[in-house]
């Protein structure tokens, strides 16, 4: 047979029916508008096909697999030689193939043949299904080599019903719980923040970075010490036990103990990716008053998790300090009704550079853009330059990322699209609350008057168990209206009716063990079992509580993480915990990077920062000539830098250079900035700076 030519009759039934040859259906659709009908042909796939297509793609897999164990660390595998253990590979792969086109697929072969029939699987559930096969291949050789497991210690061991009693120092206090809720711009954080303040011990929890650091620079601009803690920056004025902190919620100390927490944004412990984060902070944090900002559907779910804990909490209702309007006006899509200050919402990079352009050339202004693969600082610099009235900055074009984290002074919300894209390239509506998060940035109360109002409000009175009020914070002067406006009267009536909508109460809030369980259950397995593999398994055997209270998160990108790693040898596995949560993108040119860090990590290579070929520092000397896709590779350099920062806070014994990974982040994030706020005169004077500064050479050489 000639190389690169499959041949698919081994893997599936005897049809030769051509790729494209497909038959053809013709649908009516109806479109809006009076009498109008479309026709529209769509191509309906042949079951034998879609059959044979899968086999194939299980062929790939397990190919792939194959590959993977012939590279083990482990010589043995299961008391197996890789002889024999490729022989039982090939074996299982032709049960598991007969066994497919017989009976249909595994029950976990289910959801990636749903895309795989649509022709793209994301990077995420191809990793999850790795791991599966991998964990169904590991089952097929416990039965075929008798190895045995105790199924009913390991159940034991994955117990998750109780997590309560995880956090013993939290179980010592008498905590109690206030809980303000209300929309964006009610002012429920700042009258929290008001209680941290009057504490000599306390801490602020933020979902981002970017709040973490507006919380550090509030406390520092009235002279209180005030120590930052996030996974790449730590500034520390103080000890924890003694001082302020200011954290994202993933590095809220829980071993200290404190006066007065907050932990905002609550609403996040629903979150099936960085939940747990929220549930670990509610159940454990050690502080004798928290305070807890987020939207009223967090009411309902906090309640139950006070009734579980038998803790005093308070309730506090807000209204917003200023009203939202969807306006009637339709604003064209050439934006000639663009006024100052307002923000276009787009959903992807390239459409907020080309409407940059576009605002631009029509109005001789200038416009600053936010989307979420900026640096933070960057985006910190870009809002200041839209809020500054005394420049020409007069426009703002951003992505969803402007929903929470950043102060704007934002008099109008333009939706450009109600929907965004999927990682599968659907188009999905934007959910309500998503929707409302961003649309409540429009009209934002000014801090000055917001000081004033503070003066009028009541003190929270002492009440019982689950009381509540509403603080409703008056403006003393009548304010005007956030404005929301769209595109299309569809989208209008769609804004319309997702701030109507009453949003339905969280029922369960994302939780994941604690390190030291995973670790006692990957300790009754034997050596060579990928640790992917114990991970996903852990979480097949996890009961939860019968209230339905808590609830499994979604572990795509850490079991992505693991399954990398599961070949890089000498990783313990707590390394291998902390690199599953690490700001690593699932993309294709993440791969080579991660798995060289792993090797540093356990020691496999003395290769170091300046050392990787992902670390591209010439970037940089480049002062001309920029190449299209010049800006992303800057972007991705920085968040390769980020991850590096990242990590050698864990292992700092290995990862030695973040001094110098920061002072490159730094020159990294001028350049951005340079790149995204210039006119072309500034970017030939920059150059010339550029030129001069680097007379002393490459810059990678004066880092060195």
């Amino acid at each position: 047979m000639p190389n690169g030519m499959r041949d698919s009759s081994r893997v599936g039934p005897s049809d030769r029916t051509p790729p494209l040859s497909r038959p053809i259906r013709i649908e009516f659709q109806r479109t809006r508008g009076p009498s109008r009908i479309q026709w529209r042909k769509s191509s309906a796939p042949d079951p034998h096909r879609v059959k044979k297509d899968f086999l194939i793609f299980i062929t790939e897999r397990v190919k792939l697999l194959r590959q993977s164990l012939a590279a083990a660390p482990h010589p043995f595998f299961f008391g197996l030689d890789k002889v024999e253990l490729q022989k039982n590979l090939l074996a299982y792969q032709n049960a598991l193939l007969s066994k497919i086109y017989t009976k249909g697929q595994p029950k976990f072969a289910s959801n990636i043949q749903s895309q795989q029939s649509r022709g793209k699987v994301r990077t995420l559930d191809q990793a999850l299904f790795n791991v599966e096969l991998k964990n169904d291949f590991i089952h097929y050789l416990q039965e075929r080599t008798g190895m045995v497991i105790d199924e009913e210690l390991l159940r034991t061991l994955a117990d998750c019903q109780y997590p309560d009693t995880w956090f013993p120092l939290a179980r010592a206090k008498k905590r109690k719980l206030h809980l303000h809720v209300g929309p964006t711009n009610s002012g429920k954080t700042y009258h929290a923040l008001k209680h941290l303040q009057k504490a000599d011990v306390g801490a602020y929890a933020g979902p981002l970075r970017l709040l973490a650091y507006e919380v550090f620079s509030k406390f520092q601009s009235i002279d209180r010490p005030c120590n930052l803690i996030t996974g790449d920056d730590r500034r520390m004025f103080g000890p924890i036990n003694e001082s302020i902190s200011s954290c994202t919620v993933e590095m809220l100390p829980l071993h200290a103990n404190f006066e007065v927490a907050i932990i905002d944004e609550v609403q996040m412990l629903a979150n099936d990716q960085r939940g747990n984060a929220w549930t670990h902070a509610l159940l454990g944090i050690s502080a004798d008053v928290i305070h807890l900002c987020g939207e009223e559907r967090s009411v309902s779910i906090v309640e139950k998790v006070a009734a579980l804990l038998g803790e005093e909490l308070q309730i506090h209702r807000y209204e917003r300090l200023n009203p939202l309007k969807v306006t009637d006006t339709l604003i064209d899509r050439d934006l000639s009704g663009i006024q100052k200050g307002d923000c276009l919402v787009c959903f992807d990079r390239l459409t907020i550079r080309t409407k940059q352009k576009q605002i631009e050339k029509a109005t001789g202004r200038r416009c600053a853009i936010i989307y979420g693969g900026l640096p933070p600082l960057i985006r910190i610099r870009q809002a200041q330059l839209f809020n500054d009235d005394n420049n020409d900055f007069d426009f703002l074009v951003a992505t969803d990322a402007i929903g929470m984290g950043l102060n704007l002074q934002i008099k109008r919300i333009i939706f450009s699209q109600v929907h965004s894209h999927t990682s599968e390239g659907r188009q999905e509506s934007l959910a309500t609350p998503h929707l409302r998060q961003i649309a409540g940035r429009a009209g934002r109360y000014q801090a000055i008057d917001h000081e004033k109002a503070d003066n009028k409000s009541e003190p929270m009175p002492n009440k019982d168990v689950a009381t509540t009020e509403t603080v409703g914070v008056r403006p003393l002067a009548p304010q005007a209206p956030g404005l929301i406006a769209a595109h299309s009267e569809f989208d209008l009536q769609y804004i319309r009716q997702s701030i109507r909508d009453k949003v339905p109460p969280i029922e369960s809030m994302a939780l994941e063990p604690t390190s030291t369980m995973i670790q006692r259950f990957a300790s009754q397995f034997p050596a060579e079992v990928p640790f992917s593999c114990i991970f996903f398994q852990f979480f097949q055997m996890a009961k939860y509580h019968s209230s339905g209270i808590f609830a499994p998160p979604d572990i795509k990108g850490p079991l992505w993480v693991l399954s990398l790693l599961d070949n890089v040898s000498g990783l313990t596995i707590s390394q291998r915990l902390s690199f599953s949560v690490a700001p690593a993108k699932a993309k294709s040119g993440t791969v080579p990077y991660l798995m060289k860090l792993g090797e540093i990590v356990s020691g496999a290579s003395r290769k170091d920062l300046l050392d990787l070929r992902e670390i591209d520092l010439e970037l940089l000397d480049k002062k001309e000539n920029y190449p299209v896709d010049y800006q992303e590779q800057i972007e991705r350099l920085h968040s390769n830098l980020e991850l590096y920062i990242w990590l050698s806070y864990r292992f700092p014994a290995k990862l030695k250079s973040k001094a110098v990974a920061e002072r490159a982040r730094n020159i990294v994030e001028e350049r951005i900035n340079n790149l995204i706020a210039m006119t072309k005169e500034e970017a030939e004077e920059e150059a010339e700076e550029h030129t001069r500064e680097n007379s002393a050479g490459p810059l990678k050489m004066q880092l060195m």
